[in-house]
């Protein structure tokens, strides 16, 4: 009875961290949620002025390309309109426009005295980083979920600029290199002559070793054991500096001990060498999400059914927190479940 109890919660447990998986958003909203990674593609303009285009991967920029361009050509004629009317002055410092379809669209600017007081340190921060000018136009691309970020010294000459400029092109020629897309974050596209060409690329690509303790609970078949272990772990970063897996090997101690009239007795230690493989399913998210297999030999005294038992395992996360469900082979031929909680430090 109390075996099929650990099986249910260890099921439960599992179909939740999936329904949490299933709804992860893989890709960047009107809202720009900051859990979620997104690529940014970097177009020169002459001077200072630059582009900054920021959404989805960079091969699924590259599908947006022609509309791209036309978006570009909708702005610069609603962008002249806006200052011929007098609803743009040019002493705007950020600019805003919004874009749905040919029917839906709208600019909408902020005045110079309240930009001036506003302190953004993420925005100040980007600027130092990336010398950029202080006028600022923003293009919410609603459509295809896609931000654009114009960065210009001179607001009025915006248009001129633009229209000498291919974005369509641009954003080819940046996403033609695989091996760019897909280790990169941000690609630097500058022209030259009306040719374009990367300039350079930047990403969080790195391999690591780390090693640490873990300590947590254990219930397997009817007894409970406290576990205390330390585990070596190899992982590889992705261009996100997220990882989309982990292998280690490690050694947990689990402590049984018998419970009568009120005080503990009957000490006995049970050693497990294991070999771990998690793997993220959410790994353009900045919120892991783990899944991975466990196996191990358990070792005890000669007299302990433990001793030489199979130990394998399906592990999860929640958070921080790691859980598995446990499938031991005694050394009798037994099966025995277990359910596991570890913290690592």
């Amino acid at each position: 009875m109390k075996s099929k109890v650990i099986f249910a919660m260890a099921l439960a447990l599992f179909c939740l961290n999936q329904t949490v998986f299933s709804q992860a958003k893989w890709y960047v909203d009107a809202e720009f949620p900051e859990e979620i990674y997104s690529d940014t593609l970097h177009i020169e303009l002459t001077g200072k002025d630059k582009v900054l285009l920021i959404g989805k991967e960079f091969k699924e920029l590259g599908f947006f390309a022609e509309e791209a361009e036309a978006l570009k050509t909708t702005f610069i004629a609603d962008l002249k309109a806006a200052y011929a009317s007098g609803k743009l002055s040019g002493e705007e410092q950020e600019v805003y426009y919004f874009y749905k379809n040919a029917s839906q669209r709208r600019i909408k600017a902020e005045a110079a005295e309240y930009s001036e007081k506003r302190v953004d340190v993420t925005q100040e921060m980007l600027r130092l980083d990336l010398n950029l000018p202080k006028y600022k136009f923003v293009i919410l691309d609603l459509a295809h979920k896609m931000e654009w970020q114009v960065y210009v010294e001179n607001p009025t000459e915006l248009a001129a600029k633009l229209e000498a400029v291919n974005i369509k092109q641009a954003i080819e020629v940046g996403v033609a290199n695989k091996k760019y897309r897909r280790q990169s974050t941000q690609l630097w596209v500058k022209t030259d002559s009306s040719a374009y060409s990367v300039s350079h690329f930047q990403h969080k690509r790195q391999f690591s070793f780390s090693v640490g303790p873990a300590i947590g609970l254990s219930v397997i078949g009817s007894k409970m054991a406290p576990n205390l272990g330390v585990w070596a772990m190899f992982q590889s970063q992705g261009k996100y500096g997220t990882s989309p897996y982990k292998i280690g090997f490690g050694l947990t101690e689990y402590i049984f001990t018998d419970f009568n009239e009120g005080k503990f007795s009957n000490y006995q230690m049970v050693h497990s060498l294991e070999v771990l493989a998690l793997f993220n399913l959410s790994s353009r998210s900045k919120n892991a999400k783990w899944f991975g297999l466990q196996g191990g030999v358990m070792r005890a005294s000669a007299e302990h059914e433990l001793n030489n038992a199979i130990k394998l395992s399906t592990v999860n996360s929640l958070g921080s927190l790691n859980y598995s469900f446990d499938l031991i082979n005694t050394r009798s031929g037994n099966l025995v479940y277990g359910l596991s909680l570890k913290l690592p430090f």
